[in-house]
């Protein structure tokens, strides 16, 4: 469903150097360079489960709100119209059922040459199981073996107490989605979740029915420990909690420990044991707490592995805190809500339920949408006649399920084609870099879209399996 963390490999990247934001811009269009062309085709594609879905009804709306094209996608999932600066683009029920209520999917403040993304479910068929037997050298005190790969993570359990008479560990696995060759991190825990030793192995050939085996390799012990040092935490914060994780060359490799430091002073440190990985990639996700109970900051940093502490300026890390739960008006089709200064985002994703009641009927209907940022205020489109029932009006009850403000390395630019599908490890791309975003703490409303709920409540931001 996602892309994987192979980008850190494959994109040019960033840190905060690449972003830009431009808060003085008009709502719901990003300023063009120069030489950006006045117009363009815009093209959206909406796939399921790696499938296309034709026949989704999409308005392409100039900045005005006038209709530039009605397109439904073909069969490759495919609609495209020429537009200029800062449109939109509305996709009708792009993954409807009989038994749904309508969704509609709409990005704001589009270029022409966007090539747009909606997708949801797995990645599709493409995925396929690789069996095989890994063989590992034994620790006679490890109570688990947790084996990471860039294609999934194995667990065995260990003897654990030393009197074991084994000489291997491992045996039968699976993994999914592999290529031809993986890299391999093989950790040990004694009993109470302690690590061990490691060992790191690169470029492993994984065949069908093949054996795997490590029992030639050494564990390095001890596991070296690194730590986060947190500076700058504004006034409020009795704790900073951390998670941290490691990519290989060939892309993300694992989740590896939870953590907190107690905030002194602005200050605030902890340590983890972190395993060394060859060309490896070090992302460290911070949040501060307690929260306000109206919105979540999370910090997610990543930069080359080293055994230097990792240095966190919390203060010139966060966005604005929500101050007030964002609301929406059916009356000004707009969503509303305050946040404290901080650092400016680059744009904000809003998932919307809106019920309309006639009599003693109802109806209920979803929007999700993403715009630039440019304050706490945003419209939303106006749908043209023929499906202008769809459009909020005075007396709809409009809550607001989920608001995510972020800042993304490459701005709203980098961001628009697949925000409105994908989680934050879409970001994470090039050797080191920054994304800061805020979320609601909970939604007041069922359904709330799987893609958005994933930036509140996963806990790392990478594909498991």
């Amino acid at each position: 469903m996602h892309k994987s963390l192979v980008v850190l490999t494959l994109l040019v990247g960033c840190g905060d150097d690449g972003v830009h934001h431009l808060p003085d811009a008009p709502e719901g269009i990003d300023a063009a360079t120069p030489d950006a062309p006045l117009s363009g085709a815009v093209t959206l594609t909406v796939t399921q489960d790696g499938t296309p879905r034709p026949d989704v009804a999409v308005y392409f709306l100039a900045a005005d709100n006038s209709l530039v094209a009605k397109v439904p996608t073909n069969a490759q999932g495919v609609a495209s119209a020429v537009m200029g600066l800062g449109g939109s683009v509305t996709a009708i029920d792009p993954f409807a059922t009989k038994s749904s209520a309508r969704d509609l999917r709409t990005f704001v403040g589009v270029k022409p040459g966007d090539d747009l993304k909606l997708h949801t479910g797995g990645p599709g068929p493409q995925v396929v199981d690789t069996n095989f037997t890994l063989n590992l050298p034994m620790d006679a005190f490890a109570g688990s073996y947790e084996v990471s790969t860039n294609c999934g993570h194995l667990s065995f359990a260990g003897g654990g107490g030393g009197s074991g008479s084994a000489v291997t560990a491992g045996g039968l696995s699976q993994l999914h989605g592999c290529g031809a060759t993986i890299d391999i991190l093989v950790e040990t825990f004694d009993g109470g979740g302690i690590a061990l030793g490691a060992i790191y192995k690169p470029g492993v050939v994984l065949t069908e029915g093949g054996t795997i085996d490590l029992t030639a390799e050494a564990y390095t012990t001890p596991v070296p420990t690194q730590a986060i040092n947190w500076s700058n935490v504004p006034v409020g914060y009795a704790q900073m909690d951390a998670r941290v994780a490691l990519a290989s060359p060939k892309g993300f490799l694992r989740e590896q420990f939870a953590n907190s430091g107690v905030v002194t002073t602005g200050a605030a440190t902890t340590t983890f044991p972190r395993p060394a990985v060859t060309g490896g990639i070090a992302i460290t996700q911070s949040r501060p707490s307690p929260t306000n109970f109206i919105g979540t900051h999370t910090v997610i940093d990543w930069a080359p592995q080293s055994t230097a502490p990792i240095a966190v300026d919390v203060g010139a890390a966060l966005l604005g805190t929500y101050t007030t739960r964002p609301s929406a008006s059916g009356a000004t089709r707009s969503v509303t809500w305050a946040a404290s200064a901080g650092a400016t985002p680059d744009f904000a994703w809003a998932s919307l339920r809106a019920d309309r009641f006639v009599g003693k009927s109802s109806t209920t209907w979803f929007w999700d949408i993403v715009v630039p940022y440019a304050t706490t205020t945003f419209t939303l489109p106006l749908l043209p006649t023929e499906i202008g029932e769809l459009n909020f009006m005075a007396t709809d009850s409009v809550d607001v399920n989920e608001l995510v403000t972020a800042k993304v390395p490459g701005g709203y630019d980098a961001a628009r084609a697949e925000i409105l599908s994908t989680s934050p490890e879409q970001f994470i791309a090039g050797p080191s870099g920054r994304i800061a975003f805020e979320t609601m703490d909970f939604a007041p409303q069922a359904r709330v879209s799987p893609p958005i709920r994933s930036w509140t409540d996963r806990a790392m931001y990478a594909p498991r399996r």
